[in-house]
């Protein structure tokens, strides 16, 4: 995002959509993988979580297992 857009809470308004149309269709848990927006989303009440914990439907995605770097920080929210 640029900087003019930074502050604008347009990330709060995406992820407020994201989890409105989750729940919606029935979603209960969201997982995440970021290796530098943990303090932002610990903010809308994501949680750290043990990557060893993911189930194995996200564990064994590519984005998981190959593109995201084992230093990426795994974290959950409970719908």
């Amino acid at each position: 995002m640029s900087d003019e857009h930074k502050g604008l809470g347009i990330g709060t308004q995406l992820l407020d959509a994201l989890c409105d149309a989750s729940k919606r269709n029935g979603i209960q848990r969201l997982h995440l993988l970021t290796t530098t927006a943990d303090a932002y989303f610990k903010h809308f009440g994501f949680s750290v979580a043990e990557r060893s914990q993911a189930p194995s439907s996200i564990a064994n995605t590519k984005e998981f297992s190959e593109i995201c770097p084992s230093s990426s920080v795994y974290m959950t929210l409970d719908l």
